[in-house]
């Protein structure tokens, strides 16, 4: 029954083509981008009075289709939206609040408290100072069991909700 409705697969028609022409406008606006910006450069070598105002005319064109392309990225981000509301996957909280409520979901599967899951963080972190790296190892994976991930990253480590990976002894 998991795949009856085919649900993937109208999702996936739904949207790609949105999320395709969402990417396409992105790459054409960073190439118009480009453009202005090798406009400029060629502008500031040329010396002659009437090429550089021909350069102008042309810069004041090129200035425009990035306007253009961004109405069209905002209607097509109303167009997703509108889409993801219909089909009820769109939330009415903020992106933050939807993370805060996975993160506390994620945290009650576990069977953990956020200063619980702190101190094995900092649990880790000593491990990996010591440079017992089988103790920090095994700590990421006995969270990754109940469904925390683990990202270091360069301001500290921070812990992101994940599907809960099954472990090796089942």
């Amino acid at each position: 029954m998991s795949n009856d409705l085919k649900t993937t697969d109208v999702l996936d028609r739904c949207f790609m083509e949105l999320l395709k022409a969402i990417n396409s406008s992105l790459n054409d606006l960073k190439k118009l981008q480009q453009k202005i910006e090798q406009q400029k450069k060629k502008q500031q070598q040329q010396k002659k009075q009437q090429q550089q105002k021909q350069q102008q005319q042309k810069q004041q064109q090129l200035q425009k289709q990035p306007e253009d392309y961004i109405q069209a990225l905002i209607a097509l981000e109303t167009e997703l939206k509108n889409k993801l509301s219909i089909l009820g996957l769109m939330p009415s909280s903020s992106l933050a609040e939807v993370l805060k409520q996975l993160k506390d979901k994620s945290l009650k599967r576990a069977g953990l408290t956020e200063e619980q899951l702190q101190e094995q963080i900092e649990q880790r972190n000593v491990a990996r100072k010591n440079k017992q790296f089988e103790i920090s190892d095994g700590i990421r994976k006995n969270l990754a069991t109940k469904g925390i991930a683990l990202m270091d990253e360069p301001s500290g480590t921070v812990w992101r909700p994940c599907e809960p990976e099954r472990s090796e002894e089942s």
